[in-house]
């Protein structure tokens, strides 16, 4: 039986969705990235229930890949301008 008939079975949502590494939170990714393609994770706790996930395939970024140069780029100009902030601006704290 597949996750997708177990969960309309027991009347849950079910979703497909694909996701990057960097939109797991911190303390999971270490999870994501032990197990292989077709593996299911542990039952992770959220609110009141959990989230059953099953990995079903594992790519690396392609250079080629129209989203992964946007990431990049972006990366970089958030790099530079956060250089540029720490370097030349000077918060200053006023007191009451």
């Amino acid at each position: 039986m597949s996750m997708e008939e177990v969960a309309a079975e027991g009347h849950y949502p079910y979703k497909h969705p694909e996701i990057l590494l960097e939109q797991v939170p911190e303390d999971l990714q270490q999870k994501f990235l032990s197990v292989s393609s077709g593996e299911i994770l542990e039952p992770i706790p959220s609110g009141d229930g959990f989230h059953l996930c099953r990995i079903i395939g594992k790519k690396e970024p392609n250079v080629d890949d129209p989203l992964v140069t946007e990431r990049a780029d972006q990366r970089i100009l958030d790099r530079h301008f956060s250089d540029l902030t720490a370097r030349y601006i000077r918060w200053r704290t006023v007191r009451a």
